[in-house]
């Protein structure tokens, strides 16, 4: 479970209701192609939570994929989506075969 380790847990008191909708306690079902990024200016914390959630992916057996996204930061990195040339938006393509 992601939430009960993140370093500031005792600071911003999160409950056990909101630890239930940890990603980690809703991995896919079925083994489904992941794309994982994040921005290089992400905090260290928020790394490692991708990183753990990746990890545990690939452990359940669904092929998964960090794609780098320099200059980009926690509020733009969505916008590579709708640009067909980022690296994020051909990783997705790709995984959806349509690349």
């Amino acid at each position: 479970m992601i939430l009960p380790i993140i370093r500031l847990q005792c600071e911003v008191e999160l409950d056990r209701g909101v630890a239930e909708l940890s990603p980690l306690l809703h991995m896919p079902e079925r083994r489904v192609p992941l794309v994982v990024s994040y921005a290089p200016t992400e905090t260290d914390e928020f790394k490692r939570q991708s990183e753990i959630y990746m990890a545990a992916a690939v452990a359940r057996g669904c092929p998964a994929r960090f794609v780098a996204m320099p200059g980009t930061n926690h509020y733009d990195i969505v916008f590579g989506l709708a640009n067909r040339e980022s690296p994020l938006a051909n990783a997705v393509l790709e995984t959806m075969g349509l690349r």
